[in-house]
């Protein structure tokens, strides 16, 4: 499919195991309207830890109870957590009900915290707190200013999937396992020098994307991604499945995707200021003449 909706899922799975070392605090959401396949690309990614998943069969949903996702995301240590179709629906009390969820789920991955909670001898609850990553899918995103900036939005329509190439891939998922097998294999053999330096790393990408303009949290989603993609390639380049040149062009057309889709999220998380919706709003019931201005 179009690389702007697969290289931020496909990044996102490889930046999963390292997420002990970078402890990425962004949620992946996958945004379509119905028959985009956005369950279905979702499932296929999460191959890459299993093969028994499909858009049936995904380990969350957003009909599950806020502590239960609060406890997987604190169990799926170093993998990501899919949690499937955000549908606020149109009964307005649940759909509050949602956007609670929603805030105090992304929240929760936002600043890798858990919910501190009591027992009724006053004794403190195990808090869970999440240690992978975060990726979930629905026809609209949630609303509210502060866990806007905590997510990276990928747009799928009907058009970016080629579904005769998906219909092989899903022929085929269990490749994606025994890719990430070899992958975490990698990994475990440069361990000390990752913990040294992948984190310095990750922190001189994000200084170069804050030449772009937009919310300073999404500096670090770039960054997350980014070294997410960049192991993948180093992975790939040195098993042979790649040459050089196509991983430096690959390379770079991440950090350009990635810095665009993060400057779209951007424009949504403005839209999101409080200040802004209240002249929004105000503006329009102006225009109903439901609110009037006179001066005295």
């Amino acid at each position: 499919g179009s690389l702007e909706v697969m290289l931020p899922l496909w990044a996102a799975m490889y930046l999963s195991p390292l997420s002990e070392i970078l402890e990425p605090a962004f949620t992946v959401f996958v945004v379509g309207a119905s028959g985009t396949f956005k369950s279905t690309l979702t499932a296929l990614s999460l191959n890459h830890f299993g093969e028994k998943f499909d858009e049936f069969h995904l380990p969350a949903a957003w009909r599950d109870t806020e502590n239960k996702l609060e406890k997987l995301l604190f169990l799926t240590k170093d993998l990501p957590l899919v949690i499937d179709d955000w549908a606020p629906g149109q009964d307005s009390a649940k759909a509050r009900e949602m956007e609670v969820k929603a805030e105090h789920v992304i929240r929760a991955q936002g600043n890798r915290q858990g919910k501190g909670r009591l027992r009724s001898d006053t004794s403190s609850r195990k808090t869970y707190m999440p240690r992978g990553m975060l990726v979930t899918s629905g026809e609209q995103l949630p609303s509210g200013f502060s866990h806007t900036a905590r997510i990276f939005t990928v747009e799928v329509e009907r058009d970016d999937i080629d579904l005769e190439r998906l219909s092989a891939a899903q022929e085929q998922k269990y490749l994606y396992s025994a890719a990430m097998t070899h992958y975490i294999l990698w990994l475990q053999e440069r361990s000390s020098e990752l913990k040294k330096g992948l984190s310095e790393q990750w922190r001189l990408w994000r200084e170069q994307a804050r030449a772009e303009q937009m919310h300073p949290r999404l500096y670090g989603e770039i960054a997350w991604l980014y070294a997410g993609l960049t192991m993948a390639l180093d992975f790939v380049l040195e098993s042979g499945v790649i040459d050089s040149t196509e991983a430096v062009e690959m390379s770079k057309k991440g950090w350009d995707l990635f810095v665009k889709l993060a400057s779209e999220q951007g424009i949504r998380v403005e839209e999101q200021r409080p200040g802004k919706r209240f002249i929004e709003v105000l503006g329009s019931l102006i225009d109903q003449g439901r609110v009037v201005f006179w001066a005295k």
